[in-house]
């Protein structure tokens, strides 16, 4: 029988940090000792969580709320979580919703950015970075000769990995 994988807590006054079972917490005086079961039984409620940054502009909690509401149109209501440096935990019970806010964008709201990452269990605002964004490109002008998917692709990749290209049938060539 396979020994449980357990995972170390330790407690200060700012925070509880979570630590691998390779690193030794024992002769810590806050060691608690947790099981990969309870953690799973922890982590299973965020499974459909996504972690929020609006980039720019600081909005009002209520604001942002309404606002994502408004934006998203999930089938269920949208309840914030504040992480602390901006960033917000969405908890979601519909998969639908989730695949939605997560690939349909990129979202904006009042021309601010709001970056959207699946939840992780080791996140911390404080520490963390957004290393990469979505945008729209917009080609104003392109010769309509251009007006195809292979080479709108090429285009795209000179800028980065692209993610989608609007997909006007009657505009692009086969």
């Amino acid at each position: 029988m396979e020994e449980p994988t357990i995972n170390y807590v330790t407690q200060s006054l700012d925070n509880i940090s979570f630590h691998d079972e390779q690193e030794n917490h024992q002769n810590h005086p806050n060691f608690i000792p947790i099981k990969s079961a309870d953690k799973l039984r922890l982590y299973a409620p965020r499974r459909l969580a996504l972690i929020i940054k609006l980039v720019g502009k600081k909005m009002g909690y209520i604001y942002l709320q309404n606002r994502l509401q408004t934006l998203w149109q999930p089938s269920e209501k949208i309840n914030l979580i504040d992480l602390g440096e901006e960033f917000y935990l969405i908890k979601l019970s519909w998969p639908e919703n989730f695949e939605k806010i997560l690939h349909k964008g990129p979202w904006f709201i009042v021309s601010q950015f709001i970056s959207v990452r699946k939840w992780e269990p080791k996140f911390n605002p404080s520490q963390s970075h957004i290393n990469f964004s979505t945008v729209w490109i917009r080609l104003p002008e392109l010769p309509t000769k251009f007006y195809d998917l292979s080479i709108l692709q090429k285009i795209g990749n000179e800028v980065g990995s692209v993610l989608k290209i609007n997909n006007h049938k009657e505009h692009y060539q086969r």
